[in-house]
């Protein structure tokens, strides 16, 4: 065993510019494949910018945001029908986040719209990966950011879950340098999809309570009133848009990736109330844990856990939603670099690819969407292991 000295995270944000080099390269690249792909097509560019696009055009026109005949109007003019549940049912507060895109012409606007989520994907991977403790360059964490299917399909799909791993990311680092207001600005950036972070939320409440850092959930309510206010200036009824939205079927709503979702299907839908259920027995199992471990919390060791118990918790869930697994992926990778034995970490290696073969076979092969309900549980429960692996090489445990 190492010494516990061994694990000193270093300062972060910290390392070279050739990492950050090779984060933009693979980006770049990342943004050209799917750009082929997307030119090889019937219909080119298609994915969910086609959705968010013709939201903030509509915004921008003083129009109502959530209008499904306007946003089918406007997918066809630029002949990119995405189809489905095309409406984006993020708060208003979350709306003007894609004003600058919809700003520009539909085709570079999808351009800037992949390159940026495949960045703050790469970008958050290494990023995370230094603050938990990583040492090294940017290989193993662009590899676990890219490797895991999720990350290829947040820009396959043109989805937004790049801002949201970002935002997880920019959180960890303003409470590691006590920057509680950029924390509170993260928590109300991510309550763009509120659904997926309640037991973050619930966390960090109880976390600045115990610290008197109300700072941080002030700046949160500050960041919902101030886009609040920004979309209410383009379109003062934007908020009964939005409940009127709210009562009305959507097919996302549905997805049978969650767990709640799932087994309300599994019933036939004769017990909606399933979909919550999760929600509720994470927020109880939260409040009961903060009561008995609430010393020992940490930022840097527990946050990972906190994000994969949103995803387990969340009442219906996307699988571009799982690259939020990407912190729990590297806490694992720091517990196997730990071992000394490189055929087992050649072994952990193949079960991470075996892994991300389960999710891809979830994603493309009929009738097996259902596959996905299971990767966060288990997730959760390598991530665990991972953690008190690397308490102990610390000396945590037992203190």
């Amino acid at each position: 065993m190492k010494a516990p000295s061994s694990r000193v995270p270093p300062q972060a944000g910290s390392g070279p510019a050739r990492t950050w080099l090779l984060v933009l390269a693979v980006s770049v690249i990342v943004m050209i494949l799917i750009g082929a792909l997307a030119a090889a097509s019937a219909v080119p560019f298609r994915n969910d910018f086609a959705a968010y696009w013709p939201v903030g055009r509509l915004l921008l026109a003083g129009q109502n945001p959530y209008d499904a005949g306007a946003i089918e109007s406007l997918q066809r003019s630029v002949g990119d029908m995405l189809g489905g549940d095309s409406i984006v049912r993020y708060p208003p507060w979350s709306l003007p986040l894609l004003l600058p895109f919809a700003a520009l012409p539909y085709v570079p606007g999808w351009y800037l719209w992949i390159l940026l989520q495949s960045v703050l994907v790469g970008v958050s991977s290494v990023w995370l990966w230094q603050m938990l403790g990583g040492r090294g360059g940017a290989e193993i964490p662009l590899a676990v950011a890219f490797g895991f299917p999720a990350g290829l399909f947040v820009a396959l799909g043109g989805q937004i879950g790049g801002v949201l791993l970002f935002g997880v990311a920019l959180f960890l680092w303003a409470n590691l340098r006590r920057r509680d207001f950029l924390a509170g600005f993260c928590l109300g950036l991510l309550t763009l999809k509120p659904h997926l972070f309640l037991p973050l939320a619930i966390v960090a409440l109880l976390w600045a309570a115990r610290e008197r850092r109300w700072r941080v959930p002030a700046a949160a309510v500050l960041t919902i009133l101030a886009g609040s206010g920004l979309a209410l200036a383009f379109r003062p009824a934007i908020f009964s848009d939005y409940l009127e939205l709210l009562g009305a079927p959507g097919t996302s709503w549905q997805r049978a990736v969650a767990l709640g979702t799932a087994a309300s299907a599994a019933l036939g839908g004769r017990a909606p109330w399933l979909q919550w259920a999760p929600a509720a027995l994470a927020t109880v199992l939260v409040v009961v844990l903060w009561t008995r471990f609430s010393s020992r919390f940490d930022w840097r060791r527990h946050l990972p856990l906190v994000v994969v118990l949103g995803l387990i918790a969340a009442p219906y869930l996307l699988v571009h939603d799982l690259v939020l697994l990407v912190p729990a992926f590297l806490t694992m990778a720091l517990c196997v670099a730990d071992w000394e034995s490189a055929s087992s970490r050649r072994m952990a290696g193949l079960a991470f690819a075996a892994f991300c073969v389960f999710v891809w076979i979830g994603q493309v092969a009929e009738h097996t969407l259902a596959i996905h309900v299971w990767v966060a549980p288990l997730v959760l429960i390598l991530t665990i292991a991972a953690s008190v692996h690397l308490a102990r090489e610390s000396g945590v445990v037992g203190e």
